[in-house]
């Protein structure tokens, strides 16, 4: 059973680490890291939320029951972002005199790319997690 002390204390990280990790994807264009580094801190603020409520190795199985029926949709939302950055991508990079891209377009592309990476690690962790719970 985990203390109250810990799940106090992960409550009020969660919400500091996601403006941590919406700092990094905002401000990703102009500085080194972006959207890998906001979407691995992101992944993690999920994880450590999800684990803190957790009080009993049974409610754990369910909760990974549900969590293998949530990774579906996150494959297809990270196909779905990558598609998008494939064919949209290449278009806002063009650099033509007298036609420069906007930085919100750069932002978008952080962003998208914050939550592709965020899906793929939380994924990851569950497919450990549901490993784990077969031995």
């Amino acid at each position: 059973m985990l203390s109250p002390i810990c799940r106090t204390i992960s409550e009020i990280l969660f919400p500091v680490i996601l403006l941590y990790a919406a700092y990094l994807a905002s401000n990703g264009h102009l500085t080194p890291g972006g959207a890998f580094p906001a979407g691995v801190i992101l992944a993690s603020a999920i994880l450590l939320i999800y684990l803190s409520r957790l009080d009993h190795p049974i409610e754990a199985l369910r909760s990974a029951e549900r969590a293998e029926n949530a990774v579906v949709p996150l494959i297809i939302l990270i196909v779905t972002i990558s598609l998008i950055e494939v064919f949209i991508g290449p278009e806002i990079m063009k650099l033509t005199p007298g036609n420069m891209f906007s930085a919100l377009e750069i932002l978008s592309l952080n962003v998208l790319g914050t939550i592709k990476v965020a899906g793929s690690m939380v994924m990851m962790i569950v497919a450990f997690f549901l490993l784990g719970r077969q031995k």
